[in-house]
C-alpha cells in the first residue's frame, strides 16, 4: 500500500470530512517510521492498554457530537480506529509534523506505524460508516515536544493546530452536529492553539464538553480567553521558531556548524508528488 492508498483508507473521498485530514503522516510512505508492530490488526490496543473504557464512555454518534482527540498521537489512533469500528465515528488525522530524519522533537513514528497497522480496521469499518458520519478529529497532545529545547542536528517537526485546520462552527451546525466533546488523559485546560479553534466554536453556537479518560462523565468546558485570541497577528506570532517544510507541514532539520566552520541548513520536504 502506497501513502496515497493509505491516504485514501483515513480519508475516503466520499466522506464529509476528509477535506480536513493531513497528508503530512501519509506522504512520508508507510514504511517512514520503519514496520508497524506484529500481530492481527486489531483496535484493541498494544498488551496492558485497555481501549474498551475509554470508547464505552464516548457519547454515542448520533450525528449530533463531534471528537477531538487531544491525546498521544498513538493512543489517539488507536482510539480512533475503535471508535469507528465501534460507535460509528469517522477518524479524521490532523497531524501536522514529519516523522523526518535524525532525532526529532516529537515523535510521530509511533502513530505513522499504527495508521498502518490499523488501516485495515478503519477500511473494514468505511464499508459501515455513512458519508456523514460524525467526526473524531486526531490530535498529538505532544505537538510542541513539552519542555523540550531544541539542539543543533535535531529534526524539529513540532506543530500547532489553528482554526482553519478544523470546520468552522456555521458549518458543523449545519452539518447536524451541536456537541464537541474534546477527549484528553487527564483534566486539564486546553492547549492554547486548541483554545482558538473552541472559543470560535462556542461563540457560533456549539456547546463543549471535556471529557477526561480518567474521569467517568464529561464535563462544561469554559476556556478562559487568551488575550491574542482573533487577534490578526496571532498565527504569525504562534508559528515564530517553528519550522515547515517546503511543501506543507512542519519538519526541518536544525542548523548544524559545518566542517568550515560555518553554519549549514537542511530542509525536509514532505507532501504528496
Amino acid at each position: 500500500m502506497t501513502g496515497e492508498e493509505l491516504y485514501g483508507v483515513w480519508a475516503p473521498p466520499e466522506a464529509a470530512w476528509s477535506a480536513w485530514a493531513k497528508p503530512v503522516l501519509f506522504a512520508e510512505g508507510p514504511t517512514a517510521a520503519g514496520p508497524p508492530a506484529a500481530g492481527p490488526p486489531a483496535a484493541d490496543g498494544p498488551p496492558g492498554r485497555d481501549l474498551a473504557p475509554a470508547t464505552d464512555r464516548v457519547p454515542p454518534a448520533d450525528g449530533e457530537t463531534a471528537l477531538v482527540l487531544d491525546l498521544a498521537a498513538d493512543l489517539a489512533v488507536e482510539l480512533g480506529a475503535r471508535l469507528a469500528r465501534d460507535r460509528g465515528y469517522r477518524p479524521v488525522p490532523l497531524f501536522n509534523g514529519c516523522v523526518g530524519p535524525g532525532q526529532p522533537m516529537v515523535d510521530s513514528g509511533a502513530a505513522a506505524r499504527l495508521l498502518v497497522r490499523l488501516a485495515p480496521v478503519v477500511s473494514e469499518a468505511n464499508a459501515a460508516l455513512a458519508p456523514g458520519a460524525p467526526p473524531a478529529f486526531l490530535l498529538d497532545h505532544f505537538r510542541m515536544a513539552r519542555g523540550q529545547q531544541p539542539r543543533p542536528g535535531q529534526f524539529d517537526n513540532r506543530w500547532l493546530a489553528f482554526p482553519p485546520d478544523f470546520p468552522s462552527g456555521p458549518l458543523l451546525l449545519a452539518r447536524g452536529v451541536k456537541v464537541v466533546v474534546v477527549v484528553t488523559a487527564e483534566p486539564e485546560p486546553p492547549a492554547e492553539d486548541l483554545v482558538h479553534v473552541l472559543l470560535r466554536w462556542r461563540r457560533s453556537g456549539l456547546r463543549l464538553l471535556g471529557l477526561a479518560l480518567s474521569r467517568p462523565e464529561p464535563a462544561p468546558l469554559d476556556p478562559a480567553t487568551p488575550w491574542t485570541f482573533r487577534r490578526v497577528w496571532y498565527r504569525a506570532l504562534a508559528t515564530l521558531g517553528l519550522r515547515r517544510s517546503s511543501v506543507g507541514g512542519f519538519g526541518a532539520l536544525l542548523p548544524t556548524e559545518s566542517l568550515g566552520g560555518g553554519h549549514g541548513y537542511t530542509g525536509y520536504r514532505g507532501g504528496f508528488g
